[in-house]
C-alpha cells in the first residue's frame, strides 16, 4: 500500500530523486531558519517574532534558490520567487489549520504535528511542481 501511494505521488525515478534533492534542500532551510533566529534572539537582542519573520525570509530565499539550481534545475526567476513565496505562506498556514483540527478534535499536539511531517512535504513539492517550477 505505502509503495504505490509513494509511485502514485511521485510517478517515475526522475520525480523521487527530485522529491530526495527536495527534502534536502528543504532540510538545509530549516537550518538556516533556526541557525538565523537564534543568532537574532541570543546574540543580537531581537525579539523573537521579528527575528524569526527575517529569518523566515532568509531561509525562503535560499530555498527559493536552491531548489530552482539544484531540485528542478531552472534559473531562478522573480516571478518564480513570488509564486514560491506564495506557496511557503500558504503551507505555513495549512500547517497552523492542522494544528487548529489537532486542538479542536482533543489529539495530543504530536498527532498533528506528525501529520504535518507526513502531508506538508508531499503537499509543497507537489504545489511546487505544478504552480511555481512546473516543467
Amino acid at each position: 500500500m505505502r509503495t504505490a501511494v509513494w509511485r502514485q505521488c511521485f510517478q517515475g525515478a526522475g520525480e523521487r530523486l527530485k522529491f530526495m534533492r527536495f527534502a534536502g534542500v528543504g532540510a538545509v532551510g530549516t537550518l538556516v531558519h533556526g541557525g538565523l533566529l537564534i543568532l537574532f534572539v541570543e546574540s543580537l537582542g531581537w525579539s523573537p517574532p521579528p527575528a524569526n519573520t527575517i529569518a523566515f525570509l532568509c531561509a525562503n530565499l535560499v530555498g527559493f534558490v536552491s531548489h530552482s539550481r539544484f531540485t528542478f534545475r531552472v534559473q531562478p526567476a522573480r516571478s518564480r520567487y513570488l509564486r514560491f513565496l506564495l506557496v511557503s505562506v500558504f503551507g505555513a498556514f495549512l500547517s497552523y489549520a492542522i494544528s487548529l483540527l489537532g486542538l479542536f478534535l482533543h489529539w495530543n499536539f504530536l498527532i498533528a504535528f506528525l501529520l504535518q511531517i507526513i502531508l506538508m512535504p508531499i503537499m509543497t513539492f507537489r504545489l511546487l511542481r505544478r504552480f511555481v517550477f512546473p516543467t
